[in-house]
């Protein structure tokens, strides 16, 4: 159902995309204020940057502080602070509209999902839509926090970068170890780590899915780096197959600005909010480098390139309303391991080291292949 325009209310933008206190209008379309999947859902300002301002994933990557697709963590100067996204952000189904250079088309955000598109046109960002399974999933998810906190274990976290609130991790990583392993936390709780595999296995399949659909190649990048990992080490489980790694978010989950700079550069991490709330006051998850902020619904799953793009999330702001987030992603170090046969970068030889080095930037370019191209 799409409803009808007002007259555009006055934006107010979390710092430091406006300053405090400043507003800017919404995007206005015809005949709609914004298209529904747009209101509060992608909210940038809307000043065209020249071509070369306007980033895209391979400068994205270059300038974070992110890893390869060999995930050779590399030091990069830190992010200059860009002054427009540039980006295309679009909706599949519809026809577009033009506004001032950005390319928007959507339906409601019920029922359609939404993608967004670098320059080149690669999609780098996916939100699915709203159905059975998501409703599913919160409910699964509301029922997982439950059950942590029921348990009385302590959280990984209850304070870091990404915010205070109760983080429960359950991983499996590498890290500067010579080879996989499984988090000591996993190890300390891991009839836990399993009742909540189990439990969520619906939603561990609708991830996958939504993945496999959408990134393809990726997928199976992520899927083969997996399986390597735990062939023939008894010790290792892939519980939430393709990705290595899950989170629990508990409680009131704000997360802070941040980037996730020990992930795949070139990749994709899932957040899936879960809760009772209202999607375009309660939860939007804002990608800061393209000021734009995405409306994702109580069990509906957001792939995002986390190491590329600074990302977080709004606060709560109705009254009664409760938000948690699960969060899959397999760290850089993993695709390190498998691209080296299994090795240590210390472990090459002379020779060898000198050639991996030397192929950062194919191997950069080769991830960014990865992401599917729409056509134009």
């Amino acid at each position: 159902m799409v409803r009808r325009a007002k007259r555009a209310q006055p934006l107010r933008l979390p710092a430091p995309l406006g300053r405090r206190g400043s507003t800017l209008a919404k995007p206005v379309g015809r005949p709609f204020a914004a298209p529904p999947a747009l209101q509060g859902g992608w909210r940038r300002k809307m000043r065209r940057p020249p071509a070369s301002q306007r980033p895209d994933l391979p400068s994205q990557i270059c300038r974070s502080r992110a890893v390869s697709s060999a995930i050779e963590r590399f030091a990069a100067e830190r992010r200059r602070a860009l002054e427009d996204s540039g980006l295309l952000a679009t909706t599949a189904g519809t026809c577009p509209l033009q506004r001032s250079g950005f390319e928007l088309t959507a339906k409601g955000w019920r029922s359609k999902a939404a993608e967004i598109l670098d320059r080149a046109r690669h999609l780098v960002a996916y939100r699915a839509w709203q159905g059975s399974a998501t409703q599913e999933a919160n409910g699964l998810l509301t029922a997982a926090a439950a059950y942590v906190v029921k348990t009385g274990i302590k959280p990984t976290y209850t304070s870091s970068k990404r915010g205070t609130f109760s983080q429960y991790y359950f991983t499996l990583h590498k890290d500067n170890q010579p080879r996989p392993r499984m988090s000591k936390y996993f190890c300390e709780h891991v009839e836990v780590a399993h009742e909540l595999a189990r439990v969520l296995a619906p939603v561990i399949r609708l991830v996958a899915g939504i993945f496999r659909r959408n990134f393809p190649l990726l997928y199976e990048y992520y899927a083969r780096t997996l399986d390597y990992a735990v062939r023939g080490d008894a010790s290792l489980e892939s519980l939430f197959h393709p990705f290595a790694s899950f989170a629990l978010n508990v409680g009131e989950v704000v997360c802070e600005r941040h980037l996730d700079c020990t992930n795949l550069g070139p990749g994709l991490c899932c957040i899936v909010p879960f809760g009772r709330y209202n999607p375009s006051a309660d939860c939007r998850v804002g990608l800061a480098d393209l000021e734009c902020e995405i409306e994702v619904g109580p069990g509906v799953p957001l792939l995002i390139p986390s190491a590329a793009f600074t990302h977080y999330n709004t606060p709560l702001t109705t009254q009664g309303a409760c938000r948690g987030s699960a969060v899959f992603w397999t760290g850089g170090t993993l695709f390190q391991f498998q691209e080296l046969g299994g090795r240590m970068v210390s472990e090459l030889s002379t020779a060898e080291r000198h050639e991996y080095q030397a192929g950062r930037s194919s191997r950069i370019t080769a991830g960014i292949a990865r992401f599917p191209k729409r056509p134009f």
